[in-house]
């Protein structure tokens, strides 16, 4: 039986969420629209749903590699963490953080 659901690309998926969290409030919506563009920045998966855990790992890498716009320098931990946690909320609320939590 096909399935019926036409598979997401990971922009696509990235887009309808910003799209729905811009009723948060200014400072949270920049905070996931930053955090989710991150990831699409530097996910070499095509497809939302072929994101699975090593992804998440070498985002984090990427995460931690980048340099603050404000202060040249590398993001903090606390930087890291909160777009890293930014991005669990877009995957649970796309329903695969599941098959990217560790076994």
């Amino acid at each position: 039986m096909p399935n019926s659901v036409p598979r997401k690309t990971v922009a696509e998926a990235a887009r309808d969420h910003i799209e729905r969290s811009k009723e948060k409030s200014r400072k949270t919506f920049i905070g996931y629209r930053t955090a989710v563009n991150m990831l699409v920045q530097s996910c070499k998966k095509k497809y939302f749903d072929e994101i699975r855990r090593d992804d998440l790992l070498d985002y984090v890498s990427f995460l931690q590699n980048r340099k603050s716009a404000k202060t040249s320098g590398q993001l903090g931990e606390s930087t890291v963490f909160n777009y890293f946690f930014k991005t669990m909320v877009f995957l649970n609320d796309r329903g695969i953080a599941e098959h990217v939590s560790r076994p």
